[in-house]
Formats: C-alpha cells, sequence, structure tokens
C-alpha cells in the first residue's frame, strides 16, 4: 500500500522526541503541585491551638497543691502587674492585722478613760468573734481588761503568712509558695504547700446557731477562745423578733474545766427558746490542730477567708 503524504507527517509526529520546552512543562508540573502541598501540610502543623499550653496569667491557680508548671517570676509577676492596678491588693495601711492592733491599742486607751468601777456594756461584745477581721470587736472579761481577736494566741512554732491577709486566695497561694521555695529548708524540702481553705462563720451560715466550743489537744476539756474557759456567742438570739445578746458562758468551775458535753449542757440551760428559723442552741466541738479529729499535716497551710474570699487571718503551715 502506497504512504501517502499525510500518513508521512502523522508518523513524524507520533515518533519524534517532544520539544525542550514541552518535557520541561512536563517535569516542574509535578514538582509544583508536591511543593504546594508541602507547604500546606506544615502551615496545618503550625497553626497549632495554644491555648491549652500558654498560660494565662490571670488564670486562677489550682489549690491542691499541684501548681500549674509555672515558674517563680511569672506568678510573682501576676500579683505585680495585679497591685500596680490596684485591683486586689489593699495595702500595708489596710493590712488587716494591723488595723485590729490600731483598734486593741485604741480600746486600751479608752478602758483607761473609763471611770473606775464602771464595766462596759455586754452589748459591744456582737459579731466580732465571726468576722473579726472586719470589726475588731471589744472582748470584755470582768470589765477590766479589753482583748481583740488581733490577741487571739497563736502557733508560735508554726510559720504565719501575714502577707497574706487581704488578698485573695490565688495570691495567697503565690505569696505561700514563693516563700516556701526559698525556704525548702523550714518546711522539709517542700517547694509547695497546698491550702486548706476554711470559711469563717457568719450569720448567714447554716451552722449560725452552733455555739463553738474550742479545747485542749485532747479534746477532753472546753478551754475556750482565751485559754480562760470562757465560751462566747457572736450574735444576737432572736426569738419573736426581739433580739437578746446571749453569753458569755464561763465552762470553768473551781478552777476546773468543764468537758465539751457539760459545757454545752450549761449553755443550754441558759438559752432554751427556740429563734424565729426554728432552731435551738447547739454546740460545735472545736479541736486545736494535733487534735484526734484535727491531725497535724506538713504539706498544708490553714487559710480562713470571708464570704468573698478574701483571706481574713494570717495562714499557717500545720
Amino acid at each position: 500500500m502506497t504512504e501517502t503524504g499525510t500518513d508521512r507527517r502523522r508518523k513524524r509526529s507520533l515518533t519524534a522526541p517532544p520539544s525542550p520546552s514541552k518535557a520541561l512543562s512536563q517535569v516542574a508540573m509535578p514538582l509544583v503541585l508536591s511543593a504546594c502541598f508541602i507547604v500546606s501540610v506544615l502551615q496545618t502543623f503550625s497553626i497549632v491551638d495554644t491555648s491549652s499550653t500558654r498560660h494565662d496569667p490571670r488564670s486562677p491557680l489550682r489549690l491542691d497543691g499541684f501548681q500549674n508548671p509555672d515558674n517563680q517570676q511569672q506568678r510573682r509577676l501576676l500579683i505585680n502587674e495585679e497591685d500596680e492596678e490596684g485591683n486586689a491588693d489593699v495595702g500595708v495601711g489596710e493590712n488587716l492585722w494591723h488595723r485590729q492592733l490600731r483598734a486593741r491599742k485604741e480600746g486600751l486607751r479608752r478602758n483607761r478613760q473609763r471611770p473606775q468601777g464602771k464595766t462596759p456594756p455586754k452589748d459591744e461584745f456582737s459579731r466580732g468573734m465571726a468576722v473579726a477581721a472586719e470589726d475588731a470587736t471589744d472582748v470584755y472579761a470582768g470589765g477590766d481588761r479589753t482583748r481583740r481577736m488581733a490577741a487571739i494566741p497563736r502557733y508560735q512554732d508554726k510559720h504565719h503568712f501575714d502577707e497574706c491577709v487581704g488578698k485573695t486566695i490565688e495570691q495567697c497561694q503565690v505569696l505561700i509558695d514563693t516563700y516556701v521555695a526559698s525556704h525548702s529548708d523550714k518546711f522539709n524540702g517542700r517547694k509547695t504547700l497546698w491550702l486548706d481553705i476554711r470559711k469563717i462563720r457568719e450569720l448567714t451560715d447554716d451552722s449560725y446557731y452552733k455555739v463553738v466550743l474550742q479545747t485542749n489537744v485532747p479534746g477532753t476539756r472546753v478551754m475556750g477562745l482565751f485559754q480562760d474557759g470562757m465560751v462566747y456567742y457572736p450574735w444576737k438570739w432572736r426569738v419573736n423578733g426581739v433580739d437578746t445578746a446571749i453569753g458569755p458562758w464561763s465552762c470553768k468551775e473551781s478552777n476546773v474545766f468543764l468537758t465539751p458535753s457539760e459545757c454545752c449542757a450549761k449553755i443550754q440551760a441558759d438559752v432554751t427558746q427556740m429563734d424565729d428559723a426554728g432552731n435551738h442552741l447547739a454546740c460545735f466541738v472545736e479541736e486545736p490542730v494535733g487534735g484526734p479529729h484535727n491531725a497535724e499535716r506538713e504539706d498544708r497551710a490553714i487559710v480562713v477567708t470571708d464570704s468573698s474570699k478574701k483571706v481574713v487571718r494570717a495562714p499557717v503551715a500545720h
């Protein structure tokens, strides 16, 4: 069969090698596609949500003793920033312990100016025992001495974190950890303490109708707040819409401290009427740290706060 001109041209187009420009485009296209794919993968892995790893300096700190892995400098910065903004620091001038001490001095001054033989009114002892950091109300014993919450005996052999008073719980945690980390020899090598948070009792609490009986370490005898057997109730007892001051009671007879049951029976015999909320006066036995039901721990600091979560007493490491 005779090969025509058209057949010869078609054959040359099928067998001839591709031109250099065409060959280059065939190689470059896959490379470009591969590069684009690699870039997209790298971008995907580089855009990582760091919200779970980046520390927000204003996020609350954990209070169970296991702190976030932030260094002390970061947490000190938190306090410095908030102090500068005036959001959380009440300042030295408003330190509640200083306020109480000043109030104590003022009370002693007033007591010296009071006419001899005149007993101060019983009503002056009010809810200050429960909210002492705010009120620092007088506690009179026999009319001849003025004592304040600032003078409550403290655990002299334990460290007190006075710098925490007036701070938030989070700030207090930072202050405690900063001190413990730099004085670990005083805390058996520990770098941090977990906070045992305890809210101070207030009239709005469900347990308002209970009188607190502070005992000796074994919990067998009522010693009272000032170790003199005197027991106080911080509020008035309301019956038929009338508020009546009750207490204090002496749970020490013939120089012998009464047992909790004996002391409570004496108190309940004095206040027999049910209040307007339907409760009778009851008792709550409070042992000091180290007692059978209040064991001492080396890894904690007991922190007392008010309802706004501000520290009202110097935390104690015990």
